[in-house]
């Protein structure tokens, strides 16, 4: 999708935050007019925090819908479905401030061994790990809070319902994508 303009960034924040208040007023979504460059098909994800802690993060790894759909359904299911944290209530909508990350193809990290896996990780990747029916992923801003990697592969593999050492051991399927960071307050 390449970089984009600061008036679809403000437009994709609405968006989410229209989406949270009118699953609270009960109400359907009128989004107007909507950037060309929006109805492409995009994944991302939308995190929510409330002063300064995580309040909610769903959201899609794999494109299938128009960005500013996946988007609009991101933010509900953060807002309302995170299993870690009870739903938004109107009271709090003001107070809670919101990032969406809009994601990039997935592409698969080969490696030989778990000194081969470190050494190709880089702190501009999100991570995506599978084994089996495991799956897990840490969004690049992760990196801020884990700043080792294998601290960051631990708990992404513990994540997954794993074992922490996980990544070590063979079979373990690897993969990075990058982002564009829409925060709330551009």
């Amino acid at each position: 999708m390449g970089a984009m303009r600061f008036t679809e960034k403000k437009f994709l924040i609405e968006v989410a935050r229209n989406a949270i208040r009118a699953k609270l007023e009960n109400k359907g979504l009128n989004l107007g007019d909507i950037p060309e460059r929006l109805r492409e098909i995009g994944a991302s994800f939308v995190t929510l925090h409330k002063d300064g802690e995580l309040r909610g993060c769903i959201g899609t790894l794999i494109a299938h819908s128009p960005l500013y759909e996946d988007v609009a359904s991101n933010a509900v299911n953060a807002a309302f479905h995170d299993p870690r944290f009870p739903a938004v209530t109107m009271d709090e909508l003001d107070s809670i401030n919101m990032e969406i990350s809009v994601l990039c193809s997935p592409k698969e990290i080969h490696y030989k061994d778990a000194e081969g896996l470190l050494a190709r990780m880089k702190k501009e990747y999100g991570i995506i790990i599978k084994k089996g029916r495991n799956t897990a992923t840490f969004l690049p801003q992760v990196w801020e809070e884990l700043k080792d990697k294998k601290e960051f592969l631990s708990e992404l593999c513990m994540k997954a319902g794993l074992s922490p050492t996980e990544w070590q051991k063979k079979g373990l399927r690897v993969y990075y994508y990058t982002v564009d960071v829409v925060p709330e307050n551009i």
